[in-house]
């Protein structure tokens, strides 16, 4: 079955020769010219010629599109420029070099603008990526670690983009950002894996009905709903200091018990033998509080994603003093995700940054956080966020904020002789860790949670 397509661009214009005569009883005062194009059949399609100061044409093609005359329509990102619009669009194809994000925002809020008196419109919106499937025996496992990017410019591009785009997840019925949301295959690339990709993909197309659906339930999230910024680290990354301290008081009850034994044996006065015993169990009480308050990464990253949040609160970085921290576990991924509820847009952008660079790899910056001797295995160096490092004031206000929640750590200016060394070493060991990865992305959750 023929589908008619047409080329729409600020200077070029094809369309099939079927629609010759509805284009020109369009605008029947306007001076036309067709002619053929290079070997296809002048039958089938036409190069329409129009005077340079018409401006119409644009709208002409567009009405023949919407029409239905014309089915597919091929143009660049130039239309915009002309103000291109049509709500009938319920398919777009992206090409991977549309530029700038705003640009491609602006392309997709094309196909997804609504179509008066057809209220059950739905779209599809496609993004083209070129991909080599992976062949090299030495990374063929599929357990492999995940590889850079950066051989993959178009997965790049598209990893880019869909970290501005909010969209439905094909795992759960939820609306986020992020490739993550559309399960896309994990490395290495291999043919096979890619085609059946593929082939689920253009079934998921066909089903209009379950993608409305989808929408549907996803969106009911509570009457009033806000987007959260999520930001997420491998639970063997948070801090374990909470669990030490625990171990802390563990010893001290085991002292004070140690000392009501020995006091029985040398028959301490009847006085103060009681008076150690309920010492013991006081220290037994804190020890099982602070361990049921830290055991899980969970409660730990809520702690120190608190403690980041008052150090921003007291340095004015936030708009809201009465946000809080959320904090959701990914059981599959091992990922511990932490957001801020509540608070203006800005302040939540603000604070997924701020705690996305304190887990994040050491890169250069200008402050670090850095132990002697770190809890086992707790990192000896953690990042003082850019919002913290203009001033050793901010960057001090920030260390004693997370203080509590990972040890004896002391602030670092790295951009001295000493602390360069430091920095050197730090990044050496950050480039080792296969657990410094942070993953960040928008998520529709509700506001009365």
């Amino acid at each position: 079955m023929s589908v008619p397509i047409a080329v729409l661009s600020g200077s070029v214009v094809i369309i099939p020769a079927s629609v010759k005569a509805e284009l020109e009883a369009i605008i029947p005062n306007t001076s036309l010219s067709f002619s053929t194009i290079g070997k296809l059949n002048q039958g089938a399609y036409l190069q329409v010629g129009f005077p340079s100061s018409f401006k119409g044409m644009v709208a002409a093609v567009t009405e023949l599109f919407q029409r239905g005359s014309i089915q597919v329509l091929v143009g660049t990102k130039s239309l915009l420029g002309e103000g291109w619009d049509a709500p009938c669009v319920n398919s777009l194809i992206l090409g991977s070099f549309v530029g700038s994000f705003m640009l491609s925002n602006q392309m997709r809020g094309r196909a997804i603008r609504i179509w008066p008196g057809h209220p059950d419109k739905t779209s599809n919106i496609w993004h083209l990526v070129a991909i080599k499937p992976y062949k090299n025996p030495v990374f063929s496992k599929e357990d492999q670690e995940e590889p850079d990017l950066n051989p993959y410019q178009d997965l790049q591009t598209l990893a880019r983009r869909m970290d501005h785009f909010l969209g439905l997840s094909y795992k759960e019925d939820t609306i986020e950002t992020g490739l993550g949301r559309l399960n896309f295959p994990q490395f290495p690339f291999k043919k096979k894996k890619l085609e059946d990709y593929n082939e689920k993909i253009m079934e998921l197309s066909k089903d209009r009905a379950s993608l409305r659906k989808k929408w549907q339930e996803s969106l009911i999230v509570a009457d009033k709903i806000e987007i959260v910024n999520e930001v997420a680290t491998d639970s063997k990354r948070i801090p374990l200091l909470a669990l030490a301290d625990a171990e802390k008081w563990l010893r001290y009850a085991l002292m004070v018990f140690a000392i009501s034994l020995l006091a029985y044996v040398v028959r301490l006065t009847f006085f103060a033998l009681p008076w150690l015993i309920a010492l013991c169990v006081l220290f037994l009480a804190i020890t099982a509080f602070r361990y049921y308050s830290y055991k899980s990464p969970y409660k730990r990253l809520r702690q120190i994603g608190e403690a980041i949040r008052k150090a921003m609160v007291t340095a004015r970085h936030l708009s809201d003093d009465q946000s809080r921290v959320q904090v959701e576990e990914d059981k599959e991924s091992f990922n511990v995700f932490a957001y801020l509820k509540g608070g203006s847009m800005r302040d939540k952008e603000l604070f997924s940054k701020v705690l996305g660079e304190f887990f994040a790899p050491v890169d250069n910056q200008r402050y670090l956080l850095v132990a002697q001797k770190a809890p086992a295995g707790q990192s000896k160096y953690f990042v003082v966020p850019s919002l913290f490092e203009k001033r050793k004031e901010d960057a001090q206000l920030f260390l004693d904020a997370v203080a509590p929640h990972l040890g004896n750590y002391q602030l670092v200016y790295t951009r001295n002789e000493a602390g360069r060394k430091i920095l050197l070493e730090a990044r050496l060991k950050s480039l080792a860790n296969k657990n410094d990865r942070i993953i960040t992305k928008k998520k529709v959750k509700s506001a009365l949670k």
